[in-house]
């Protein structure tokens, strides 16, 4: 929450210096699996104070990843349409997608973690599927970027 400002102002510049916020969105969906994945890799040899600094680390890193992603994105729908109806179906969709994505964790999640005899290896394979779930669906979802820097360059906007 505290570099989303940066963030936002980066993506910014990166949208009048290339025409697109794809960049950073791209990173965002690169970098949040293995940080995703890492909050949940902590081995119960290292005790209760390193793992706890370890998944913060972890969960810190991914939060970071997923604001890459998230502030240029939230930015997209006003940049890919001026219709208010059409920026509203366009959110519409995505409150529909993280509704199907949230119970479908709800429910693979734990059938990931209880896959094996070891509850540690349960919640890595946990991590690790659900982060590149993720990430593919955010790698997806960047593609729109270049669908608005193509309409904005078609028809640019004014204030």
């Amino acid at each position: 929450m505290l570099i989303d400002p940066l963030i936002g102002a980066a993506s910014d510049r990166q949208l009048a210096r290339t025409g697109s916020r794809r960049g950073f969105m791209v990173t965002g969906a690169l970098a949040l699996p293995l940080f995703f994945a890492l909050t949940f890799a902590v081995p119960p040899t290292w005790g209760p104070v390193a793992g706890a600094i370890s998944v913060l680390l972890a969960f810190l890193a991914t939060a970071t990843a997923f604001s890459l992603f998230q502030v240029p994105y939230v930015a997209l729908p006003a940049e890919l349409t001026g219709s208010y109806d059409e920026r509203t179906r366009l959110l519409g969709w995505r409150v529909v997608v993280l509704t199907a994505a949230i119970l479908l964790f709800g429910a693979g999640g734990p059938a990931l973690r209880n896959a094996g005899d070891d509850p540690v290896r349960g919640y890595l394979l946990m991590g690790i599927a659900s982060g590149v779930v993720i990430g593919v669906g955010m790698l997806v979802a960047a593609r729109t970027a270049d669908d608005a820097a193509q309409r904005t360059a078609v028809s640019p906007r004014r204030p």
